[in-house]
């Protein structure tokens, strides 16, 4: 499981980045908020870096960015994936 308390200020900063992008392709963070089953206050939270998404919340951001979580959780900690091999 994916602890929050670790997540360096780098990858806060992509965190946030990648909630604006996605807030970006909704209407509004109102509508993205609403999608997750947040309020928007939490989505503004998560963009200035004052707070960070817990676990469920991190799987939602995943699921809508077309990442899994562990691919959400690698991107974040900036670890390159392997290759799988066939």
């Amino acid at each position: 499981m994916y602890v929050i308390t670790e997540m360096s200020l780098e990858g806060r900063e992509k965190l946030s980045k990648l909630i604006k992008t996605l807030a970006s392709k909704h209407k509004s963070r109102r509508s993205f908020a609403r999608s997750l089953g947040v309020s928007p206050s939490a989505v503004i939270n998560w963009e200035e870096m004052v707070s960070v998404p817990d676990t469920e919340n991190l799987v939602k951001i995943a699921n809508e960015s077309g990442y899994t979580l562990s691919e959400l959780q690698e991107m974040i900690d900036g670890k390159q994936t392997q290759p799988t091999k066939s």
